[in-house]
This record gives structure tokens, sequence and C-alpha cells, in this order.
């Protein structure tokens, strides 16, 4: 298995190698790009919720605890084949149970378990987005033939810390990380 996946990997390189080194023949001026990236993140899972049972997908929002993911992106572009991108973003989740609107249904056991948590969001990347069906192009001004599917090639990283607040029998509450699920470790 490890020997397909090293063999996988490595003719992507070789494809992404020769893509690159076609592009710097091609002699196409350096372009960049700048983007900001803002948006919104949501916790959905069995924290919250809204009435009845713990449904999957928008049934289950609670808008409340929506809050603003923010990254930038740089992009370069040396040519029409292939664009050299790094990103990298920031935000925070939030799920609590004290947001449900209880009506007396099956909520109410997640309303009254009142389990919460926050965490610190980071992601960043570097890719490579490859536009092979360029060759194919024949008139750069004719719009009806810009269709262009696109391959992407690239590492990132992800960070996720999630904490909960527990309260010491002295009544001070702390916020702790669990990294077995069952140990508190305080932070």
């Amino acid at each position: 298995m490890k020997k397909g996946l090293h063999q996988s990997l490595l003719k992507g390189l070789a494809v992404l190698v020769l893509i690159v080194s076609m592009s710097y023949n091609a002699k196409a001026q350096m372009q960049y790009e700048i983007g900001l990236n803002i948006g919104p993140s949501n916790f959905l899972g069995d924290l919250g919720g809204q009435q009845g049972r713990g449904q999957t997908f928008l049934k289950d929002n609670n808008w409340e605890m929506y809050r603003l993911m923010k990254g930038l992106t740089f992009t370069m572009i040396p040519n029409e084949y292939v664009n050299f991108r790094l990103a990298v973003n920031f935000g925070r989740l939030e799920g609590a149970d004290s947001v449900i609107d209880g009506k007396g249904g099956l909520e109410e056991a997640r309303y009254y378990r009142n389990q919460h948590f926050k965490s610190k969001l980071f992601e960043a990347y570097a890719a490579a987005e490859i536009f092979p069906l360029v060759v194919l192009e024949e008139d750069p001004d004719d719009l009806m033939f810009k269709f262009r599917p696109y391959a992407l090639l690239g590492i990132g990283v992800f960070r996720f810390n999630p904490q909960g607040q527990y309260i010491n029998p002295n009544g001070e509450a702390q916020w702790v990380i669990s990294t077995t699920g069952s140990t508190l470790h305080l932070k």
C-alpha cells in the first residue's frame, strides 16, 4: 500500500515539474494576486441544535454561534497553465447546549446536559492549480470557450484545540482541554 502511494506521489510530482518547466519556458509575464477572505464558520454537531431529535445539516444550526473566519491568500500566476497559491485562515468555533430553545421535547436532554466548547482555528496551505485544457483554447478573446477545469495539488496544516469550562469544587471556572476524551488537563 505504501509503495503504491509513494509511486502515485512521485508521478504527481513529475507531472507538476513538467508543467512548471513548460510554464517557465512560455516566457509569460509573472502576475500576482492578493486576496482577503472573510466568511461565516459554524459548528454543526451534537451540541446545541433546535427542537426535537438532533438533526444533520441546516436544521440544527444555531445562528447565534456563527463566528467570522478571516484569511489572506497570495497567488503567483506565471502563465495560463499553472498558478501557485499560499493561504492562511484564522477563526473560532463554539458550540453550546445552553442556546437550545427548549419546547419540552427530545431537545430538553441536550439542554440539561449543558455541554459547551470553544476553539481557535488555524489553517495554512500551499497549492498548485493546474489548468490542463488551456492548450485547447484557440482564440484568447473567445469567452465562450473559457471553460477551465483545474486540478489542485497541495499540502496544508490545520489546528483545532477544543476547550470546555470546568468549575472547580471551590467554584472557580477554568478552561480545560481533553487529550484522551476522559482526562482533563488544566490550561
